[in-house]
């Protein structure tokens, strides 16, 4: 049984709504045999945290790692308790109602291509340890929000960071006797303090862009 905790927010009538856990390692194994399929996007929970329902279809491939990262998504809730993702590795925006219907799906107009890769994950395990190669892709969005009119407001990105931006992660597992740790060392650019990479997109509820800001 999963038990791992994504972000929440709060609906109406004491119901929450969770997103997926993020981060680098969620299952390192992925799907048991390809016929598997991963679990729906989103969970609505009851306040006593029973779930409710779950909606919200994820992308799926043969690469766990790759999966992990193209179905990794920013949401927020409306004042009717629609639900608004924004995935971060997807050109790809959808709003669901509060039952879990798909109201409405975009994308934007991008100075770079979000296709999936065709390089996969590179895993190499040696001595208990693990370390490992991820995909490249292009992140087309930051965040999102919705203000008092319902209007959602998506941070993404007019372009992809230039190299002297970079700041490159390295993440090392180690697992011994049952215990697994995990370091990680940051390498580049980390004193950045402007930049003009990101561009504000409005929509309005019904899912039309209306300002670039």
């Amino acid at each position: 049984r999963n038990e791992s905790i994504g972000p929440v927010k709060l609906l109406s009538k004491s119901r929450m709504v969770m997103g997926q856990k993020s981060g680098i390692i969620i299952n390192m194994s992925g799907p048991s045999d390809e016929k598997s399929s991963l679990p729906p996007l989103l969970r609505v929970l009851d306040e006593e945290g029973n779930i409710v329902r779950n909606f919200g279809e994820p992308e799926q491939t043969k690469d766990p790692m790759l999966d992990s990262m193209r179905n990794s998504y920013y949401f927020t809730v409306d004042g009717q308790d629609n639900i608004i993702l924004a995935y971060r590795y997807r050109n790809l925006i959808e709003k669901y109602s509060p039952g879990g219907d798909l109201l409405w799906k975009a994308d934007r107009k991008l100075a770079y291509p979000t296709d999936p890769p065709k390089k996969k994950t590179i895993v190499k395990r040696s001595a208990g340890s693990v370390s490992f190669n991820l995909p490249d892709l292009n992140q087309c969005t930051s965040g999102i929000a919705v203000d008092g009119e319902n209007r959602i407001w998506v941070v993404a990105l007019r372009r992809q960071i230039h190299p002297e931006e970079k700041v490159q992660s390295q993440i090392m597992v180690t697992q011994s006797g049952g215990s697994r740790s995990m370091s990680m060392k940051n390498k580049g650019n980390t004193d950045l303090r402007q930049t003009d990479m990101y561009v504000l997109e409005v929509y309005s509820p019904e899912g039309k862009l209306l300002h670039l800001v």
